[in-house]
């Protein structure tokens, strides 16, 4: 969408509030009605299939984009808050861009 280019991160989050604050008034995105956030109380009353249960995941485990990262420490990483070959940069100095095996189909 041309109206929402830049870092992900801060596209879904803008996204995702825009959804959780219309409190089930209009379609969110995903298909959802309602969100709640690790246990909070849904933003509507929905069925459970329409509410999206979403946690933040642990920021020394799932690091976001921290130029400091250690592989030896993390389980996954997301190179966010960067775009383009930011972004490559950024998995390269976590050395994470090129470690996918093609052949092996494993990094």
């Amino acid at each position: 969408n041309q109206n929402r280019m830049g870092a992900d991160q801060a596209i879904f989050w803008m996204v995702f509030n825009d959804f959780r604050q219309s409190h089930g008034q209009k379609e969110g995105p995903w298909g959802f009605k309602c969100a709640a956030m690790c246990g909070q109380t849904p933003t509507c009353s929905a069925p459970v299939e329409q509410t999206l249960n979403y946690c933040a995941m642990d920021a020394i485990t799932h690091p976001t984009g921290w130029e400091d990262a250690s592989p030896a420490e993390f389980a996954t990483y997301h190179a966010n808050y960067a775009t383009n070959e930011a972004k490559v940069k950024k998995l390269k100095n976590v050395q994470l861009w090129g470690a996918w095996d093609e052949s092996a189909g494993v990094c």
